[in-house]
C-alpha cells in the first residue's frame, strides 16, 4: 500500500522514543522534475526516527528502480537508485539554529519533501547505460554501441587545419 504522506508527531516520538517507518512512496515528483528520468517505480522508504535530547534524528534510505535515457546514445535503460535520507528536526527555533537542524513549528513533521529531495540528489548528473557507452556518431547518428558507421573519422575542424599542416611540414622535425 502506498502512503500519501510520511509523517510523525512529536508527542508520539516522546512517548515511544523511536519510530520505524517502512513505507512505499510515490516517485511522480521525481519523474516530473528530471528530464533524464523516463519512469520510476514506487520507492521503498525505510526510516528510523529517534528522540535525542530535544531533537528528532531521522535516518534511513529510499530505494527504487528508475528508467533513464542514456546521455550519450539516447537509449532507455533501467538502474537501481539508492538515496540516503538523513535530517534532524527541533521544535525549538534557537536550538534548531544552534545544532543545524530543521525547525519544526508544529507537532507533526512531514517527511515527504525530505525524501523527494534525497531521491533527486541521488540521481546521476549524467545517466549512462554503461560506463563505456560509445554514444552516437556525430555525422550520421548511428548508435556506436550497436554497430560502427562508415563515416570519415579523421575530420579536422577547418579552423584548426593550419595546425595540421604545421605538424606535417619538414620544418617541424
Amino acid at each position: 500500500m502506498m502512503v500519501m504522506t510520511l509523517e510523525f508527531s512529536r508527542k508520539t516520538l516522546i512517548d515511544q522514543k523511536s519510530l520505524l517507518m517502512d513505507e512505499s512512496f510515490s516517485t511522480n515528483q521525481m519523474v516530473a522534475a528530471s528530464e533524464d528520468v523516463l519512469e520510476a517505480k514506487v520507492a521503498d522508504v525505510h526510516l528510523s526516527v529517534s528522540m535525542v535530547d530535544n531533537f528528532a534524528n531521522v535516518a534511513g534510505a529510499a530505494d527504487t528502480e528508475v528508467e533513464y535515457r542514456c546521455a550519450r546514445c539516447l537509449e532507455p535503460f533501467t538502474a537501481s537508485l539508492h538515496a540516503p535520507v538523513e535530517e534532524r528536526y527541533s521544535w525549538n527555533e534557537q536550538e534548531a539554529k544552534r545544532i543545524d537542524a530543521v525547525y519544526a513549528p508544529d507537532d507533526k513533521v512531514i517527511l515527504d519533501d525530505l525524501v523527494e529531495e534525497s531521491l533527486l540528489l541521488a540521481l546521476p548528473s549524467v545517466p549512462l547505460c554503461r560506463a563505456d557507452c560509445r554514444g552516437l556518431c556525430q555525422e550520421c547518428g548511428q548508435n556506436l554501441n550497436m554497430a560502427d558507421c562508415s563515416c570519415e573519422k579523421r575530420k579536422v575542424d577547418p579552423r584548426l587545419e593550419i595546425l595540421k599542416d604545421l605538424l606535417s611540414s619538414p620544418e617541424s622535425e
